[in-house]
């Protein structure tokens, strides 16, 4: 089935097109289908670092996967298998927001910590 083999670059400047990532991938990697990338909320206004990449066979995946990392422009990134959508607050896999042990800032938290860089 399409997209359920799929990996995750990682570090992936915003400003990468995803067209262009999917044309310097088919150039190496056999199987390429679809390159998309992924957002904070689901909300093109904040995209996040990091594509998905759909394969269309297991083999062709685990040859990308089994190296660990990618080269795009020149550019090593790491890679992992998709396990599921990042945390949008510290944009890890494993957990959602609500379960994040990283806090969230709040305004006086912001406020503490520019006070605490002018010193």
């Amino acid at each position: 089935m399409t997209g359920n083999y799929s990996i995750v670059i990682s570090d992936i400047s915003i400003t990468m097109d995803e067209d262009f990532i999917k044309r310097e991938l088919m150039k190496k990697y056999n199987g390429v289908e679809n390159v998309s990338r992924w957002y904070f909320d689901g909300d093109e206004d904040y995209p996040m670092q990091c594509v998905q990449v759909n394969f269309n066979s297991h083999e062709n995946m685990n040859k990308v996967f089994d190296q660990g990392n990618i080269v795009i422009n020149g550019i090593c990134h790491r890679v992992s298998i998709v396990k599921g959508r990042p945390c949008y607050r510290c944009q890890k896999i494993g957990h959602q927001t609500y379960e994040c042990d990283r806090k969230s800032l709040n305004q006086e938290d912001l406020f503490n910590m520019f006070a605490e860089q002018n010193r």
